[in-house]
This record gives C-alpha cells, sequence and structure tokens, in this order.
C-alpha cells in the first residue's frame, strides 16, 4: 500500500498543480502518515505535522468520515 500510495504523491506533484501533500490512513486503530513535497514552490521546507493545507469542500470530507465511521460500528444508516 505504501508503493501505491507514493506513486499517487508523485504523479499528483508532477502535474504542478500543488507543491506539497500530506496522505494519512486510519487502519486497526494506528494512524500512518506521510509528507511529500515543498511546502512552498522554491523552497526545501518540507511539510509536517505542522503544516496547515487549504481545503476545499470541506463539508464533503466530514460527511464521508462520518458516514465512514458508521460503517466501521455496523450503524444502520439507512432507514
Amino acid at each position: 500500500m505504501t508503493n501505491l500510495i507514493d506513486q499517487y504523491a508523485d504523479n499528483t506533484l508532477q502535474k504542478r498543480n500543488i507543491n506539497s501533500l500530506a496522505v494519512a490512513i486510519y487502519k486497526d486503530g494506528q494512524v500512518y502518515h506521510n509528507y511529500y513535497g515543498n511546502i512552498h514552490k522554491d523552497s526545501t521546507d518540507s511539510p509536517n505535522d505542522n503544516s496547515v493545507y487549504e481545503i476545499a469542500s470541506i463539508t464533503k470530507v466530514f460527511a464521508g468520515s462520518l458516514v465512514g465511521r458508521a460503517v466501521l460500528e455496523n450503524k444502520d444508516i439507512i432507514k
């Protein structure tokens, strides 16, 4: 899975639409995360746990997270 995520990040950064990318996966009670690229276009500062990213359409992120959690907890979300 790590190789797949690394490939995705590399391909995304090569398009030059963004400078950096943070990816996190929560599985079996563990959080796995990695950072790619540079904070600013012409710098060598790498992103880290304190980096701030703009998120467009944040309600989609929250809604997806809530539905995912409900599924993992076997909740009946359709009535």
